[in-house]
């Protein structure tokens, strides 16, 4: 249950951007943000059987009660751009903070399973806001034909909000390992994104990318959940009269950075690599009327997303890793009036 949780905010954003001379530039934001979290019902006790009250809860676990909380916090950017010859290079720096949710801070669920084992879910109310500074660096480029941009950053987080199972850490009382709560660690992300196309001719083009993050909990020196692995794409698409016809090819690397030894219950486990096909189509009718049409996963391969969807239902926050859908053929047809 949410006890009745309020969380305001208010605030403000400034952005201002400072041309330098005809290939450089500056472009610089500040952002305030005001909030304030309480709950009403803190002390209210369900009526279900031998339920204790929010706020037994969260002393249960972090010795805090559901006081009412405000923040002042301050983020802001400073980003600078060089013109080259057929794009540009661009370097930045930033400071972002983001405050708990309503589930983060005030849920409050009490739950047993039939044999006993303790499957709470308890919000923290004394959670402080995860606070982002992050470089980056990149180039973005391209001709009449072609196109391509690549960006790097690094991430180091304080006080990252992270959810995780009660095992007596710093600031947490119990140690049952399967209550569900959440506390601050510190962290750091590192990745790079990329992506490019290329016009083959009036009819005929390809397209790429690839993604990869690495996010490490550094207090506990152990990977964060549900951070995806290396990601490509790689496609193509071919026009000609009335038809558009193409197909990507959709991969994912073997994820083995799973929190899964004395983890946060998110991860599974380590997720093994997969490359599908797709293929789609679509036909002009008239100028008015569409016809579209493909198969996902030609190949009918069986795989799943380390990404996974966690299992929203507060009595069961276990989290489940459901494999793609197979070959599946689709039909989609639009009228425009």
């Amino acid at each position: 249950m949410w006890p009745g949780a309020e969380l305001a905010q208010s605030g403000f954003f400034a952005e201002l951007s400072m041309p330098m001379n005809q290939d450089d530039s500056f472009k610089a934001g500040i952002r305030y943000d005001k909030v304030d979290a309480s709950i009403s019902r803190g002390s209210e006790k369900p009526q279900v059987g031998m339920s204790p009250t929010p706020n037994d809860l969260y002393a249960r676990y972090y010795s805090q009660t559901s006081e009412s909380s405000d923040e002042n916090n301050l983020g802001g950017f400073l980003r600078y751009e060089h013109a080259i010859g057929n794009g540009n290079l661009f370097a930045g720096v930033s400071r972002s903070v983001r405050t708990a949710d309503a589930s983060e801070r005030y849920i409050a669920s009490f739950m047993r399973s039939p044999t006993g084992a303790v499957l709470d879910w308890v919000g923290n109310p004394e959670l402080d806001p995860e606070t982002h500074h992050q470089i980056e660096a990149g180039i973005e480029v391209g001709g009449g034909v072609w196109s391509s941009g690549f960006t790097a950053y690094y991430n180091d987080v304080s006080d990252y909000i992270l959810r995780d199972r009660a095992r007596g850490q710093d600031g947490i009382l119990l140690a049952n390992g399967t209550a569900t709560i959440y506390r601050n660690v510190e962290a750091r992300f590192y990745g790079l994104e990329w992506e490019g196309s290329y016009s083959i001719s009036n009819s005929l083009s390809g397209r790429a990318s690839l993604a990869y993050v690495n996010a490490e909990n550094t207090t506990d020196s152990r990977p964060i959940a549900q951070i995806a692995p290396l990601e490509m794409t790689l496609g193509a698409d071919y026009t000609i009269s009335s038809w558009d016809l193409g197909g990507t090819v959709r991969a994912n690397a073997e994820q083995t950075r799973a929190d899964i030894i004395d983890g946060s219950g998110q991860d599974v486990g380590e997720t093994a690599g997969w490359v599908v096909l797709d293929l789609y189509g679509s036909y002009a009718v008239t100028e008015s009327a569409n016809v579209r049409f493909g198969v996902n996963n030609l190949f009918d391969k069986t795989y799943a997303y380390h990404v996974n969807r966690a299992n929203l239902d507060p009595f069961s926050p276990e989290a489940i890793q459901v494999n793609e859908p197979g070959r599946e053929l689709w039909l989609k047809g639009s009228v425009k009036f």
